[in-house]
């Protein structure tokens, strides 16, 4: 519950419009209780605190004070900040449109949904039919250049539904970094763009740039920060007494562990900043959706990324991936 000041209602303060969101894994650390407290509708909030602790048969140090007192934290921060937050019922919601549809879908720790999340996927599905679609979830399916669901059947079985859906744009964070895919047409169906979104703020997942395999997951790919930014940031800052490390990595990729294993020892929070996050706009008067992306020093530009083919447009145009939505509805 303490981090949430800091990482969250500092950050937004100034933004007038309604904030929802899914939770990341660190989210699920203290069982959703600060997430639930912050981001849940207060009666909501109240009956998943007062659930979890019912289901934990009250081994746990939540009791009904506990419970009252995070809620009153929550409104307070609510109140001190200005944040309009606090409006969805639970973790995972959709919102509908008639040509539109969101889907945001709670992964969890462990890539997995619950019977009860499960079924309203399947309903969500069914009312989105027809719509552009757009699914944020927790996780992302390509991460670092490597398919992730190769090994979580379980996992890989959700993206297949969303995919089979015809879900256009499939979104998660997770990896602290701007990650875009586009895997190979199958059938008559066009593919889903995957994107990585989760550079807002954590520590620089340096694994995909310092790490990308020869042959990644898709033939379409994209990624910021480029290996020479994170090189040239990491030559600069790291200290003496951490230099034996990156050289390490350097000249063995971090051998026996991975390169992005080590991201968080090379935390620096210092100029230049590599944060990124996307803008979606449904244009409906063009008959598109765009997803722009933005740097710390504002639109990011196509000469700032690294990329499996040319450059789309000019290196100095915007990064900006522009789908159609399909036939206008009469």
């Amino acid at each position: 519950m303490v981090d949430y000041e800091r990482n969250f209602f500092l950050p937004y303060k100034g933004w007038k419009k309604p904030i929802y969101a899914i939770p990341g894994n660190h989210d699920w650390f203290d069982a959703l209780e600060g997430f639930n407290a912050n981001f849940l509708e207060p009666k909501a909030a109240r009956a998943a605190l007062q659930s979890r602790v019912s289901t934990d048969l009250h081994l746990t140090s939540t009791n009904a004070r506990r419970i009252e007192t995070l809620l009153k934290q929550a409104k307070e921060l609510r109140r001190n900040y200005e944040i309009d937050v606090a409006h969805q019922h639970g973790p995972y919601f959709e919102i509908q449109t008639a040509d539109f549809a969101l889907l945001a879908i709670d992964t969890g720790i462990q890539r997995t949904l619950d019977n009860r999340q499960q079924q309203w996927l399947d309903d969500a599905l069914i009312r989105s039919k027809g719509k552009f679609t757009m699914a944020i979830l927790g996780h992302p399916k390509y991460a670092g250049g490597v398919d992730t669901t190769i090994s979580d059947p379980h996992f890989g079985a959700l993206y297949q539904k969303l995919e089979a859906a015809g879900v256009r744009v499939l979104m998660a964070g997770d990896t602290h970094a701007f990650e875009h895919y586009l895997p190979t047409a199958t059938g008559t169906g066009s593919p889903a763009h995957h994107f990585v979104n989760g550079g807002g703020g954590a520590y620089l997942s340096i694994g995909g740039a310092l790490a990308w395999p020869k042959i990644p997951a898709t033939p379409t790919w994209g990624f910021y920060p480029p290996p020479g930014a994170v090189r040239s940031k990491l030559d600069a800052e790291t200290p003496a007494w951490k230099q034996p490390v990156w050289q390490w990595v350097k000249r063995f990729g971090a051998w026996p562990v991975s390169t992005e294993t080590l991201s968080a020892m090379f935390d620096f929070n210092r100029a230049p900043f590599f944060q990124s996050f996307v803008e979606v706009r449904v244009e409906r008067s063009r008959n598109r959706v765009v997803l722009a992306v933005h740097g710390a020093n504002g639109p990011l530009r196509w000469r700032d990324m690294h990329l499996s083919d040319t450059v789309p447009a000019s290196p100095e145009d915007p990064v900006e991936y522009v789908l159609t939505m399909g036939e206008p509805k009469k």
